[in-house]
């Protein structure tokens, strides 16, 4: 379901008389992304007028928090409360002109604000049927310059009022705001549904004030996976963020929408701008793909306006080009052997050898299985034996794509380019090798170490820079993910023959019923990259191509998903069918290998680091090994490697469940009710652990919820017999744990309490 259908259903659910609504990533997303990527640009900005003497952007962010914090601490100190405005916030910045800097940065959020279109319309729409609309934000910015941007921006949207946190001395957070709305308004709470996307200050407040809600969030996925990209490469690509959420306003909220939105639609369409740009620069006006994977990215280039390129598509594979490419000897059966699922039946039919019947039973066994049994010596023997029958059909197979090639419009020449989505170049290499074309130029998104012998030979240009190749190394350890996600319900080419046309036609691969079944929503996840590059299109994002920098950020959110990938992401991507033999596939990750990786190992740092090891023999039994950890230990893999932090509060919530689970605990109070707390309760929840009750301190003086709990005071759980608390914080629980205790001392020897540490 969609935020406007959630939107929509309440409005039907409750009888409404007005809207209250947020705006930062509700109804204004900042072209710059985050807060602090915009204070990055303000620091630039400042340094080049001469109000900053220092040149480190992230220092200033540092400051600017720091001023903001003191300035808070002041106003709670003189006053009782923490709102402030950006005036305030200056008076404690030191030694710099705050009154300059304030108005640049008020300049530069004006310059930076980007409507949600999608909302405003929909707001737009409520408003004709006579609901009058408010907007509430805890903000230090004035509200007359929100509706001097309202006014501009969208005058369609006639606005009540605007809340502001800084000049109503009340915040959101606090819950006083809404209740200064209703007292003004003179409006019955319920009467008033509101819309934001913070799931404490938005929804867990606006109904503890009798309001009705609806939560829009950005999602805690998206957020941790900008947290960890931003861990893995710090930039700013200004729209990127912008894009990627007004994305969820437009999709249907299903986990592969979401997936293609946040990872690989960004990707792809930055790939093909990168593509798109270097063919204008050397005059390249032909681009072939290779199918599968280029099937999509051709379809990218296509829908994107502004140039002359053509775009074909190109039934090759490696498979159907290598041993054609090639002089047939056994020694190439080496190279053959490592590749990953490739079977006896698949090579005696790219051999164009029927099976023996005494080799029935192993005929979908791989190469690699097969070499370490005695079966293997009489392979051999008998390929040696009917070697002029293989080599009639490799030279007929040869003719027939060199055939193809040409009805395709293959030519050498340098206005063509073909392109491959990656690894080793060796599909780039076939192709080169059998049909001579040493004039076109080669593209690649990502490449391994061996495709710097390609290069050396061939016109060969990556979109991964070479700063990145160890990631692009372990993207090539694992490509089924993509591969399988990108191919969309395309077959593979395993060879071509001869049509009564004259034409050369592709010979496919037969698909197993578990990939003809998933078809429907793989065809999702492309729909959605195109939709979303439609999108990217008119917004006229990366109109000159990535730059270098750029790139290696976008290399950085492949990367993440692959060597990194959390739980909700494995859970979706486990089932995907990995092609086993022709018609034959098997879950992505199947459950037996997460069992095993759970026998050997007991934590999700002990399994990272059998990966960094290399040896051990499970590392070449499953497709994706860190899908494989991420299923074994949720989220765990984000607390490793150059993730980790050594503070943080993403680190809490995996590892309570590490120790409820070691201690067998499959119940407990949870005592924690903030945003932290929320992610506990979703996190636990959704991985079997059963709330019991939600405390905090706020329950003294605040009715309100987590999650389906009304939450409680110390003493009411004490009443109700609660001898388990799991504490859903990192930097009180010490204090919180000692609370705890003396409120139980008389019932301390049946009272367990579980802290993240």
């Amino acid at each position: 379901m969609n935020y406007l259908s959630e939107l929509n259903g309440a409005l039907q659910a409750q009888s409404i008389r007005a809207i209250s609504c947020d705006i930062f990533d509700t109804l204004i997303f900042r072209h710059a992304g985050t807060i602090e990527q915009l204070w990055r640009q303000l620091a630039a900005q400042a340094y080049q007028s001469g109000l900053l003497c220092n040149d480190d952007p992230d220092a200033f962010v540092e400051y600017r928090k720091e001023a903001e914090a003191t300035a808070r601490r002041y106003m709670m100190q003189r006053e009782g409360h923490r709102e402030v405005q950006l005036e305030q916030i200056y008076t404690c910045w030191p030694s710099v002109p705050g009154a300059q800097l304030a108005e640049l940065e008020q300049q530069l959020e004006y310059d930076n604000w980007w409507l949600n279109s999608v909302l405003v319309d929909w707001l737009v729409s409520q408003q004709q049927h006579g609901l009058p609309i408010v907007l509430l934000s805890d903000m230090y910015l004035p509200a007359s310059l929100l509706q001097c941007f309202f006014r501009a921006k969208a005058p369609q949207l006639l606005l009540h009022k605007i809340y502001v946190s800084g000049e109503y001395l009340a915040s959101k957070q606090d819950g006083r705001l809404y209740q200064r709305l209703l007292a003004e308004q003179l409006w019955q709470p319920a009467t008033v549904l509101h819309i934001g996307d913070d799931k404490i200050t938005d929804l867990q407040m606006a109904k503890a004030s009798g309001l009705s809600a609806c939560h829009v969030g950005l999602g805690d996925d998206y957020l941790a996976q900008f947290k960890y990209e931003q861990r893995l490469y710090p930039l700013a690509i200004p729209g990127l963020e912008r894009l990627r959420r007004q994305w969820r306003w437009l999709c249907d909220g299903s986990a592969s929408a979401g997936l293609a939105g946040r990872v690989y639609a960004p990707v792809l369409y930055a790939f093909a701008r990168w593509i798109i740009a270097r063919c204008q620069q050397q005059g390249i006006t032909t681009l072939f793909c290779l199918l599968r994977e280029g099937d999509v990215i051709a379809r990218l280039v296509q829908q994107i306006p502004g140039h002359s390129l053509t775009v074909r598509t190109l039934a090759v594979s490696r498979r159907s080009s290598f041993l054609p490419s090639r002089d047939w000897s056994l020694d190439l059966l080496h190279q053959l052997c490592q590749r990953r699922g490739y079977t006896l039946a698949e090579l005696l039919e790219d051999l164009g050898l029927a099976c023996p019947t005494n080799w029935e039973l192993q005929q979908h066994c791989t190469l690699s299985e097969l070499v370490q049994t005695p079966c293997w010596r009489e392979v051999l023997n008998w390929l040696e034996s009917v070697q002029p029958q293989i080599l009639t059909h490799l030279q007929q197979q040869r003719q027939w794509l060199l055939q193809y090639l040409v009805q395709q419009g293959v030519t050498n020449t340098p206005e063509i380019a073909i392109l491959d989505w990656g690894c080793g170049g060796s599909l780039l290499q076939n192709l080169h090798q059998l049909a001579g074309l040493n004039a076109v130029t080669y593209l690649m998104f990502y490449a391994s170490q061996r495709a710097s012998r390609v290069a050396l030979s061939q016109k060969l240009q990556v979109f991964q820079p070479a700063a990145c190749k160890a990631w692009a190394s372990q993207l090539a350890a694992y490509p089924e993910v993509s591969e399988i996600l990108l191919n969309g319900p395309l077959c593979s080419t395993r060879g071509y023959q001869l049509a009564t046309n004259g034409q050369i036609v592709p010979l496919s691969v037969a698909q197993s019923e578990e990939a003809i079944r998933d078809q429907p929503s793989r065809e999702v996840f492309i729909h959605t990259l195109l939709a979303w590059g439609a999108r990217a299109s008119a917004a006229g994002w990366m109109a000159e191509g990535p730059s270098l920098a750029e790139r290696h950020y976008l290399v950085a959110m492949l990367y993440r998903l692959i060597f990194y990938p959390m739980w909700h992401e494995t859970r979706l991507l486990a089932d995907l069918p990995l092609p086993m033999a022709p018609g034959r596939s098997q879950p992505l990750l199947p459950n037996r290998a997460v069992l095993a990786l759970k026998a050997r190992v007991h934590s999700g740092e002990q399994a990272y680091q059998l990966s960094l090891d290399g040896s051990d023999p499970i590392l070449r039994c499953v497709a994706w090994y860190p899908g494989l950890v991420a299923l074994a230990f949720p989220d765990q893999l984000q607390l490793c490697g150059e993730l980790a932090a050594y503070l943080d509060d993403e680190k809490v919530a995996p590892l309570l469940l590490q120790k409820l689970q070691q201690l067998g605990i499959t119940q407990t109070a949870l005592y924690g009710a903030g945003e932290l707390g929320l992610k506990v309760y979703e996190y636990l929840t959704a991985h079997g652990i059963a709330i019991s009750c939600v405390i905090d301190r706020r329950a003294l003086s605040s009715c309100i919820q987590l999650g389906e709990h009304e939450v409680i005071t110390l003493a009411e759980a004490k009443k109700r017999n609660v001898a388990c608390f799991t504490i859903a914080s990192r930097a009180f629980a010490s204090e919180i744990s000692a609370e705890i205790r003396q409120c139980y001392e008389d019932k301390a020897a049946h009272t367990r309490i579980i802290v993240f540490r």
